[in-house]
């Protein structure tokens, strides 16, 4: 995760209860539109030749609309919610976002506490997803463009949405390797990585380092 963009949301102020990455304002879509443009533009290595018809442009299209197929399922709650876990531990790189996520806390998770620390992010980000599950149901993806960016992939990504517009993300995939288990993505001109890290250090700041306290905080808005 090297390379990642600076924290484009700060975190909640010391007291005040923390809500889910991206839940704290719907934003119009002409702000959305603009955070997520400027949060492109900000990559901090040059941009390469688009990758046409890339695996990595393959990759990203079958996830994308299993993410649509689920939405459009109808399923929300503690349902999806399992469904959109299994999802990410077939594709995603869940547990290595979740070490990105604890930053300078890396070393102080007490190695007992690891899996469940794993656990608690998997169902965190797949409630994410139930939360925002409307934004997703449409009718299909159209792949934008996709770039090398150091030793990743960017890939842009439109989801034509059932009412009319779209929704636009943003997927981080390694340039080799398993490029397939995705590392990270960009919703709402925000990265997720960067997000949960924010989040993270916050909670544990508030509760002198206690991974109990922040393990419960995840479930609690899982």
């Amino acid at each position: 995760f090297t390379g990642l963009h600076p924290a484009t949301v700060q975190s909640a102020s010391k007291g005040t209860a923390m809500l889910p990455p991206f839940r704290a304002r719907k934003l119009s879509r002409r702000t959305l539109l603009g955070l997520t443009t400027a949060t492109f533009l900000t990559a901090v290595v040059p941009m390469q030749p688009a990758l046409a018809s890339s695996p990595h442009e393959k990759h990203v299209e079958a996830v994308a609309n299993n993410v649509i197929s689920l939405a459009n399922s109808g399923r929300r709650g503690t349902a999806l919610r399992k469904d959109v876990a299994s999802l990410l531990r077939r594709n995603s790189d869940i547990n290595g976002i979740a070490r990105f996520a604890l930053g300078r806390y890396r070393k102080k998770l007490p190695k007992a506490m690891k899996s469940q620390y794993n656990r608690a992010i998997l169902n965190y980000v797949a409630g994410l997803f139930v939360y925002y599950a409307d934004d997703f149901v449409g009718s299909g993806v159209k792949i934008k463009s996709s770039h090398k960016n150091g030793k990743f992939v960017l890939v842009d990504s439109a989801v034509s949405m059932a009412k009319g517009g779209n929704t636009k993300l943003r997927w981080r995939l390694r340039a080799k390797g398993n490029y397939k288990k995705i590392a990270d993505i960009n919703f709402r001109g925000i990265w997720l990585s960067i997000r949960l890290r924010d989040e993270i250090a916050s909670v544990l700041k508030r509760n002198n380092g206690d991974f109990a306290a922040l393990i419960a905080h995840l479930d609690a808005n899982s």
